[in-house]
């Protein structure tokens, strides 16, 4: 949820990284309660097993996106 705003005003893919970031906290957040929810406070490791696996499916599509990011600042930061 932090980072989203680093990435702010530089571009398509820039916004893309950052809604998948602020995604990731949403969808986060919505398991929360819903387990909270269902479960109470019975909820045993349920909510962490679903958040490591939002945050790792985050991070692998934003990995593969900060790549393409970082190289095409690069590839422009050098000039012709």
């Amino acid at each position: 949820m932090f980072l989203a705003p680093v990435f702010a005003h530089e571009g398509r893919l820039a916004t893309a990284v950052q809604w998948i970031f602020v995604a990731g906290f949403a969808v986060t957040m919505v398991f929360l309660v819903a387990i909270s929810v269902a479960h109470g406070l019975d909820r045993m490791d349920r909510f962490e097993i679903a958040a490591i696996s939002i945050d790792w499916l985050v991070l692998a599509i934003n990995g593969v996106l900060l790549s393409l990011l970082f190289r095409r600042q690069l590839k422009a930061s050098r000039g012709p």
